[in-house]
């Protein structure tokens, strides 16, 4: 049985395209660079990335330069420390160099996603429930991706499949029969 999806409401897992201005290097200039690469590419999408994942941004790496033209893109990974890596797509939205950084996977809790669980089926079978997802702390995870958190109320215990289903972090749960 299939329980509704919940879409989660910390930044981690509720990312937009996050929207910022590159400078123009140097105070006063009338003309932007026509390329961002190296470092200061990496310390714009640091910036951006840390609000837009929701934890702290340990380092940003990104593969090419970016010529700033509306529509270039590019492909950046952020390390979040021991949450691990996410790949971030970072486009250029406008001749002024206006980037969209976007997180391709999600940073979960999973101490979070059993509250969210018991929430979840204690509105649909008005009852209390016990859920357990495994260890707490921030973890990465892609889309399609899925694990097994544990349920149980006074009378069962069921297995449920967590799945996400995309880089915002929407989350399907899934009560699995019993075994």
């Amino acid at each position: 049985m299939t329980v509704a999806g919940a879409r989660r409401a910390r930044p981690a897992t509720a990312v937009v395209a996050l929207v910022v201005g590159l400078a123009s290097g140097a105070a006063g200039c009338s003309s932007s660079p026509s390329t961002l690469g190296g470092e200061d590419l990496a310390a714009e999408v640091q910036a951006a990335a840390g609000e837009a994942i929701g934890v702290e941004v340990d380092s940003v790496t990104c593969d090419a330069d970016l010529r700033i033209e509306a529509g270039d893109v590019t492909t950046c990974v952020a390390g979040l420390g021991d949450a691990g890596e996410v790949d971030l797509e970072v486009e250029v939205l406008d001749a002024e160099g206006a980037l969209s950084v976007r997180p391709q996977a999600v940073v979960i809790d999973r101490a979070e996603v059993a509250e969210d669980l018991k929430a979840l089926l204690k509105s649909r079978f008005e009852r209390s429930f016990q859920a357990d997802c495994g260890e707490p702390g921030p973890e990465v995870v892609e889309p399609d991706d899925t694990f097994v958190c544990r349920a149980r109320d006074a009378d069962s215990r069921r297995s449920v499949r967590v799945t996400v289903t995309d880089p915002a972090g929407t989350l399907a749960f899934e009560v699995l029969d019993e075994t």
